[in-house]
């Protein structure tokens, strides 16, 4: 979700519902939303002008950039592969137990977090084109964000940035700084209302 209301926000498109990405049960999916995608994928958009329904994160962000090219954020499959590991690593780690396993997955998330850092070091400020805020910060940032609330939350004494990943931690800081941001952020509350329901199943 924070992916594409970010990436419209950017964009400048208007937004006609409130809020204008709604959150959805994880089961059953909504009778709605199966009239128009069977599947149950989400996330789906649909496009006014002409009533075309749209599935998938790539398949959104792709719309965006060739219907509302300026300013340009590239195109999903266009964007570096930078911190693709950092995700699942920090979900390793949330569901590890503490012990031998939850040290080794940390590890796992601290490594991951330093590559991103040298990445963004080389690289950045961002991951669009020209170092600007591109469809691979919309992808990336929200996944940060959601580990910098998630784990200090839910890890038994806290968690905070290894050591080395301080550039990681600059780039979020430079995200959360960012119009499109402050106008589709939602709270930490939500956030770990989320993963709460997510770690129950």
């Amino acid at each position: 979700r924070e992916r594409r209301e970010e990436e419209r926000e950017r964009e400048g498109v208007p937004s006609f519902l409130n809020p204008p990405f709604l959150s959805l049960p994880r089961s059953p999916h909504p009778k709605r939303l199966l009239e128009v995608n069977p599947s149950g994928a989400v996330p789906v958009m649909k496009v006014l002008a002409d009533g075309a329904w749209i599935v998938g994160s790539d398949v959104i962000s792709d719309w965006f950039e060739e219907h509302y090219p300026e300013p340009r954020m590239g195109k999903a499959g266009d964007a570096p592969d930078a911190g693709g590991d950092v995700f699942p690593a920090f979900v390793a780690f949330l569901k590890a137990p503490a012990g031998a396993e939850g040290a080794e997955k940390e590890a796992a998330l601290a490594d991951a977090l330093a590559r991103l850092g040298a990445w963004l070091t080389a690289n950045g400020p961002f991951l669009g084109p020209g170092a600007g805020f591109g469809s691979g910060d919309a992808f990336l940032a929200p996944r940060l964000h959601h580990m910098s609330v998630a784990l200090p939350h839910f890890k038994t004494g806290g968690w905070s940035w290894p050591a080395g990943s301080e550039p990681v931690r600059s780039y979020l800081d430079r995200v959360r700084a960012l119009p499109a941001w402050k106008a589709c952020a939602y709270g930490d509350d939500a956030v770990i209302a989320g993963w709460n329901r997510h770690l129950a199943h």
